[in-house]
């Protein structure tokens, strides 16, 4: 079964916030503060659920999409 991305909208700001993160932690560090911030900052949709927010932001940042 192909797993397809839901692209959501993200602030550029937000987007440069966690680059500038990335800039101070390791990937791994970085992944948690976004879980953080998704899981005290964003409301979840109906359809949604925290691991695409979660994943959608890391690609962002990392300009994986």
């Amino acid at each position: 079964m192909k797993e397809t991305q839901t692209k959501y909208y993200w602030n550029e700001d937000t987007i440069n916030h966690f680059k500038e993160v990335s800039k101070n932690n390791d990937s791994f560090g970085t992944i948690i503060e976004i879980g953080k911030f998704i899981e005290s900052n964003c409301e979840i949709q109906e359809g949604e659920n925290v691991r695409d927010l979660i994943i959608d932001l890391i690609n962002r940042v990392y300009n994986y999409s």
